[in-house]
C-alpha cells in the first residue's frame, strides 16, 4: 500500500498564492481611496477655516477682503499679509499632511465672496456665493 505525502502540491500552492495577490490587490486599493477621501476631507476642512477668516475679517471691517489683499502661499491663506489659516500643521489620524500642491481660488464680488478648490476626486468644492471656474486658475 502506498502512502501520500502530507503536503500541497505545485497547483495547490498556486492557486493559494493566486487568492492571496487579488486580496491584497484589493486591499491596497481599498486603502488607496481612504486615503484620497481623508485629503479631500481635510481640503473641506481648510475651506471652512478659510471661509471663516473671511467672515471674521467682514466683522471687523465691514467689507469682504479684496482679491488684492488675499493670497495663497505654500505655507497659508493670507489676507493683508497677516497668515490667517495655516495650510501645514494639518493633521489627519495622527500623520502631517502638507496642503501645499492644492490649488485655491478666491474671488470677492459685490454680493459676495468664493474660495474654490478641486478635489482628488474631481469635483470641484467652493464655499460662498458664485460657480467655480472649470478648471481653477
Amino acid at each position: 500500500m502506498k502512502r501520500k505525502a502530507a503536503a500541497f502540491n505545485l497547483i495547490e500552492l498556486m492557486v493559494v498564492m493566486g487568492v492571496a495577490a487579488v486580496l491584497i490587490i484589493i486591499g491596497l486599493s481599498g486603502a488607496r481611496m481612504i486615503q484620497q477621501r481623508s485629503r479631500d476631507a481635510l481640503r473641506e476642512d481648510v475651506l471652512a477655516q478659510i471661509s471663516e477668516a473671511i467672515n471674521a475679517y467682514r466683522i471687523v471691517t465691514l467689507k469682504f477682503p479684496s482679491n488684492a489683499n488675499v493670497s495663497f502661499q505654500t505655507d497659508g491663506f493670507y489676507i493683508n499679509g497677516v497668515k490667517e489659516v495655516d495650510l501645514t500643521k494639518h493633521t489627519k489620524s495622527g500623520s502631517s499632511t502638507t496642503d501645499s500642491q492644492t490649488l485655491y481660488y478666491y474671488n470677492a464680488t459685490s454680493q459676495g465672496y468664493l474660495v474654490c478648490t478641486e478635489l482628488e476626486s474631481g469635483s470641484i468644492e467652493s464655499v460662498g456665493t458664485g460657480t467655480c471656474p472649470d478648471p481653477l486658475p
